[in-house]
């Protein structure tokens, strides 16, 4: 599928740029503003590519609609809401800055109760509904996101993949002030079980499979941002990774191959698997 690779390549485009972006010692506002001018860039070839694509049937343009373009979308939509979100935060008072988020979580339930049936529909995985949700000519009365304000496109969009990746979104910012609520309460995080896993291989290993972990979307269908999934993870191994993007950057760079463990581990299995079927 000549789209879905394209749109793999703008996603690991992407990511990169966001992974660049996050080393920068800039404020928080010049971030979030750098990340929706990338996501918007990156969203803006999408959306170019497609206005010019012939869909192959009606599965191919429904996947698009329906698990890809809100991939883009609700990044934008994210850092979009993020960046207002942090301008309003009140600049002093704990209690005043924690009214404040727990006043926009209330807003954001009412969202999520508003479009719970399509929340549903969504993590359900039902299709009874598709070609009325994600098929460009298919009619729709239905209204725009709330705050929504930019003029659709009907040739790059529908209105349910737009409320698909505001719903997207909504979670990621819900769990965002939620850590920001935490931060002002000085509530940690519930002690788990410690884990009787141990990462003793190298760091710069790990990194490489998180990054392929993430990329194949493994995790929360590829809704899971690369710092969570390694936050995650670190518990769960017992070892603290530190910078991923540098370390990230630095496998990149590397000019005798860049997936070293990855392949490592390939034929490591392969050869298990001889020795298993005799062949070894």
């Amino acid at each position: 599928m000549i789209l879905e690779q394209y749109a793999h390549q703008l996603k690991k485009e992407l990511e990169n740029d966001l992974s660049l972006i996050s080393l920068q010692g800039r404020d928080k506002l010049i971030q979030l503003e750098s990340a929706f001018q990338h996501t918007e860039q990156v969203l803006g070839k999408l959306n170019g590519f497609v206005c010019t694509y012939t869909f192959d049937g009606q599965e191919e343009e429904i996947h698009f609609f329906k698990r890809i373009k809100p991939r883009f979308q609700s990044e934008s939509i994210y850092y979009a809401e993020l960046f207002i979100l942090e301008s309003n935060r009140p600049l002093t008072g704990k209690q005043a800055q924690r009214d404040y988020f727990l006043e926009e979580q209330r807003s954001l339930k009412g969202y999520m109760d508003r479009h719970r049936a399509l929340y549903n529909y969504m993590l359900l995985d039902q299709r009874h509904f598709d070609t009325q949700y994600f098929l460009r000519r298919a009619r729709s009365d239905v209204s725009l996101p709330h705050g929504y304000h930019s003029t659709i496109d009907n040739r790059c969009c529908t209105v349910h993949s737009i409320q698909v990746s505001t719903l997207q979104a909504v979670l990621r910012i819900n769990q965002y002030m939620q850590e920001m609520l935490q931060e002002l309460d000085g509530v940690k995080s519930p002690a788990q079980p410690p884990s009787k896993l141990k990462w003793t291989a190298q760091k710069v290993q790990l990194v490489e499979l998180i990054y392929a972990l993430k990329v194949c979307n493994v995790f929360n269908n590829g809704e899971i941002g690369i710092k969570e999934l390694a936050r995650n993870l670190e518990q769960i191994l017992g070892t603290k990774i530190g910078d991923i993007y540098r370390i990230f950057q630095e496998i990149r760079i590397r000019k005798k191959g860049r997936t070293v463990f990855l392949d490592n581990l390939r034929e490591k299995l392969e050869g298990y698997m001889e020795e298993g079927d005799g062949m070894g």
